[in-house]
């Protein structure tokens, strides 16, 4: 993974000297009852080849949260990402994952889900291969 991405841009609990990924997730905000921050609750990292140009990732949701998925790429002809509720082979939400230029790292938000229920992230390549690390945040009362 160094030789595609700078050292600085990998989590420290995956070897770089970035910030972990709890730490890079966390922010603050008020809300009516405090200070509020994110935290990580899902964290999968799918390389898409040329060989296999399509990879998805099936998750559940235990509770009633609102999770935020997010992926993170440097690959500018991206991918596309769908969101899939598994028992009902539902699709939730589609989007093209692009970026301005090629070796920037960038991040699209993908949507926020509630559970329970298990889901699916399926990425399929465009052109080219590339990394993705797909994230889900949920919200936490400080």
């Amino acid at each position: 993974m160094e030789e595609l991405i700078d050292n600085k841009q990998i989590p420290s609990c995956y070897g770089g000297t970035g910030p972990s990924l709890a730490e890079a997730a966390s922010g603050s905000g008020t809300g009516s009852s405090g200070a509020r921050s994110k935290m990580v609750v899902l964290n999968q990292l799918l390389s898409v080849t040329k060989k296999n140009a399509e990879k998805s990732y099936t998750f559940e949701l235990e509770d009633e949260k609102e999770v935020t998925l997010t992926v993170y790429t440097r690959r500018k002809t991206g991918a596309t990402a769908a969101l899939f509720q598994t028992d009902t082979e539902t699709l939730v939400t589609e989007i093209d994952i692009v970026g301005d230029k090629d070796d920037v790292p960038y991040s699209r938000t993908i949507g926020a889900i509630k559970g329970p229920g298990s889901f699916t992230v399926k990425l399929k390549a465009k052109s080219e291969p590339g990394v993705f690390l797909v994230l889900g945040t949920t919200l936490t009362s400080g």
